[in-house]
């Protein structure tokens, strides 16, 4: 399966590896006390396994899960779709998620104690990597446009993660900041008004 792989558990002082999901993964991100990992993968898809995406000529659905490291214990979070990823919020208690379709996808955030998930974003473009604000109170994201790629154009977007929430959408417009984003790091300034 194209860029899928299996996630392994090692010391950084070194010792045996523990591979710690029986099936692969894209993407993988540790909870900020170490004991549960939030991951993207696409093994619950019926066609994962099709020769098609095999041969990496379709891309499978993926869907979001958190595993607890002590029990195992494995919980699926969205539903299958597109543009999967997400983050943990400083503190550990929040999920910041994006999930969608090919042609546009959300920005989610989960609360994981009341499991209640809220809808941040509400539009036309592909928002993904969620990236939380060093004090948990902000998400920087990347917005694409669905357009053909040679018409298409990108930006880094912030966006209020704690609410005030009127119809299950954080109000307020996204701020458009410039700058380089890396991984889930990213040096910007706002944008001029």
């Amino acid at each position: 399966m194209p860029l899928h792989h299996p996630l392994y558990e090692i010391s950084a002082v070194g010792g045996s590896q523990r591979r710690l999901l029986e099936f692969p993964v894209s993407s993988f991100a540790w909870s900020s006390d170490s004991r549960q990992i939030l991951f993207v993968s696409a093994y619950e898809d019926p066609e994962h396994a099709s020769a098609d995406v095999i041969k990496g000529t379709k891309i499978p659905l993926s869907a979001i899960y958190v595993l607890n490291l002590r029990t195992g214990e494995q919980k699926r979070l969205t539903s299958f779709g597109r543009n999967c990823s997400g983050a943990w919020s400083p503190d550990g208690t929040q999920l910041a998620l994006s999930f969608g379709t090919e042609q546009s996808s959300d920005i989610y955030a989960v609360d994981l104690a009341g499991k209640r998930m809220r809808r941040l974003t509400d539009s036309r473009t592909i928002n993904t990597r969620p990236a939380w604000s060093p004090n948990g109170k902000q998400i920087a994201y990347i917005s694409i446009s669905p357009a053909s790629a040679e018409n298409s154009s990108a930006g880094v977007f912030i966006i209020d993660a704690t609410g005030p929430i009127r119809g299950g959408l954080a109000t307020g417009q996204p701020t458009a900041l410039h700058g380089l984003l890396m991984g889930n790091y990213f040096c910007c300034r706002r944008a001029a008004v």
